[in-house]
């Protein structure tokens, strides 16, 4: 009768990370527009036909040195479960730097600090909070010009606060959370004169672990672990445009999520995942908001926004 406390954070935990995940796997196609002006647009437009001169064996969006890239991630989820009732809101700054150690080659490294308040409305009512760092690591390697294959992992590291409010009292409990993840994932991008079109897929594979704790009434509760799996696979548009002197990219996204390995107690493996958002490039710099909402799942609904700074070196 305890399971219902101890999976109550880790859902938002997991489908999260998928999130950082997908964001440090393709940042840098992010920030292209920064460092792919109107010379490099021809070049990859005319690369398009699969003959790969000399002059166009540069991959389309491979970083040229070292990029910075840093954001932070606004994120709220309601669960609506008919056995489970609450809502949780996440912040989530990240950083980390894509280096290009060879020609064909990339490197990530970077980490997130993640900080989930929540309130618990059925079947018990209470608040929680969970914190901690991830780190993460990843290389990315370059072929036939508009494609790359990337795989990187991480370990997660959460401390769990977690009360439980009913007629005979207030009860409380804390412990510990330890993850771990790889994610593996192929992309495809084409530029154009004044468009882009990225298209990717992904899999996110990842398991987590609660120390055992005793509660504030003596409930001694056992360790527990769970795992979850994800494919996404999708695709994002931009566009370019001039808005007097300003440069700005809008852009559209469009996923299919499909969970091959659930979580425990929720049901729902398929979903579509959607978003818009603009880059807005500024020097050696690029600016880039994004929103992102899930639909066709009926255990829960979330809402993502995310602002993210890339700095080309």
């Amino acid at each position: 009768m305890w399971v219902r406390k101890m999976t109550c954070q880790r859902s938002a935990s997991i489908r999260t990370l998928g999130r950082v995940v997908l964001v440090m796997a393709t940042g840098f196609a992010a920030v292209a527009i920064a460092t792919a002006g109107p010379a490099s647009a021809q070049t990859a437009q005319t690369g398009l036909d699969g003959t790969l001169t000399p002059e166009r064996l540069e991959p389309v969006f491979a970083p040229t040195t070292v990029n910075f890239f840093g954001d932070i991630d606004i994120y709220n989820q309601k669960d609506r479960r008919a056995v489970y009732k609450r809502s949780d809101d996440v912040v989530q700054p990240q950083a980390g730097v894509i280096v290009r150690v060879a020609p064909a080659f990339s490197i990530t490294l970077g980490g997130n600090y993640y900080h989930l308040t929540g309130t618990k409305f059925f079947p018990t009512q209470g608040r929680y909070e969970e914190h901690g760092p991830t780190a993460l690591a990843g290389g990315t390697y370059y072929f036939a010009h508009n494609y790359s294959f990337n795989v990187i992992g991480g370990l997660a590291w959460n401390s769990i606060y977690e009360t439980n409010v009913s007629s005979a009292g207030t009860v409380t409990d804390r412990r510990n959370m330890h993850g771990q993840f790889v994610s593996a994932g192929f992309d495809a991008n084409y530029l154009y004169t004044s468009s882009r079109l990225s298209l990717f897929a992904h899999y996110l594979a990842y398991q987590d672990q609660e120390s055992a704790s005793i509660q504030s009434d003596g409930f001694a509760r056992a360790r527990y672990t769970d795992s979850f799996q994800r494919v996404s696979i999708g695709g994002e548009y931009y566009k370019r445009v001039q808005l007097g002197g300003v440069t700005l990219e809008p852009m559209a996204r469009a996923a299919l999520l499909y969970d091959p390995h659930l979580q425990k107690f929720y049901n729902d493996r398929t979903a579509v995942e959607l978003g818009v958002g603009f880059n807005a490039p500024f020097g050696v710099n690029t600016l880039a908001f994004r929103t992102l909402w899930t639909e066709g799942r009926t255990d829960y609904r979330n809402l993502d926004f995310r602002i993210s700074l890339y700095h080309h070196f």
